[in-house]
């Protein structure tokens, strides 16, 4: 591993472990349980975001504005709709 790769690594780690707080945070302040590994939905979130910027370098009209924010809310979406329905499968099942 080169000195350069060390350096940043603490970083980056920081980065997504504060970001993995701040989501299993939120999950637990709106009741909605985080079905996810909280660490890898914040290294998705990075590399989304880190994807769609160098996107933007290449192609600065095929990212707009709002797109991050936009895949956020529907991978947000998506857990509430899997928190929701395994709550569902769960009651169903103790009737």
């Amino acid at each position: 591993m080169t000195n350069s790769r060390r350096a940043t690594e603490p970083g980056r780690h920081g980065l997504r472990d504060a970001l993995a707080h701040a989501l299993a945070q939120r999950h637990q302040h709106t009741g909605v349980p985080l079905s996810f590994d909280a660490r890898r939905l914040a290294q998705a979130f990075i590399a989304l975001g880190q994807g769609l910027a160098l996107e933007s370098i290449v192609d600065p009209d095929a990212v707009d504005d709002e797109l991050f924010g936009d895949v956020l809310a529907l991978v947000y979406d998506g857990l509430v709709a899997r928190a929701t329905s395994s709550t569902t499968t769960r009651n169903s099942r103790s009737v």
